[in-house]
């Protein structure tokens, strides 16, 4: 079976050599009786062999800068790719706390998993905050935060990925349905000189 977002389950055809009972301890879901995902009795799942999660991933649809300049354009294409050379680039405004970068992502169904690869290049004494907008009580919920990088910024990107075990209040609904919002933001008074470069963020199912 497959899941199909966060309501239901889909019931796909299983071959009778691909699956194996563990004398009443769980079950093993095999492609050819050694790779697969093997469910214990508990509850608990692993994986065998070559067996792994098939991720899907959501990229971005738009962004929203507020206080911060784009050095490269304001493109949402920079986030949606890893690696492939094209990074987000911006500055602080020098003014009071309200930098932000906001990140949008439409006709989501579900999501696990935020992928972030960025670095700041600021001050120890000033950090980004990385949220996602809670559809249910209108704020922002804090998930990681990014200080002080390095100093070639521009190459060497952190990782902050975090993971959403209940995504239901961050996919709006109604007139906001399928939407997901990923907010950066500085809390700090901006400073002019204060970096921003981001490769990616993305969803991922």
């Amino acid at each position: 079976m497959k899941r199909r977002g966060n309501d239901y389950w889909e019931f796909v055809t299983i071959k009778t050599d691909q699956v194996q009972a563990r004398d009443g301890d769980g079950l093993n879901l095999y492609d050819d009786g050694s790779n697969g995902i093997e469910i214990a009795d508990g509850g608990g799942v692993s994986f065998a062999g070559t067996g792994r999660i098939d991720w899907t991933k959501i990229t971005a649809n738009s962004i929203t800068e507020t206080n911060i300049t784009a050095q490269g354009g304001s493109d949402v294409t920079f986030l949606q790719t890893a690696n492939d050379g094209s990074i987000y680039e911006a500055h602080e405004s020098a003014s009071n706390p309200g930098q932000s970068l906001i990140v949008d992502f439409v006709s989501v169904d579900a999501f696990n998993w935020v992928k972030i690869l960025g670095t700041y290049s600021g001050s120890t004494s000033h950090a980004l905050e990385i949220e996602l907008y809670n559809w249910d009580t209108t704020s922002w919920d804090h998930f990681d935060a990014m200080q002080m990088g390095f100093d070639n910024s521009g190459t060497v990107m952190e990782n902050h990925d975090f993971f959403v075990p209940d995504d239901a209040d961050y996919i709006g609904t109604g007139g906001d349905a399928g939407k997901v919002r990923v907010r950066i933001e500085h809390p700090m008074n901006g400073i002019a000189n204060h970096e921003w470069f981001f490769d990616v963020v993305a969803l991922y199912q």
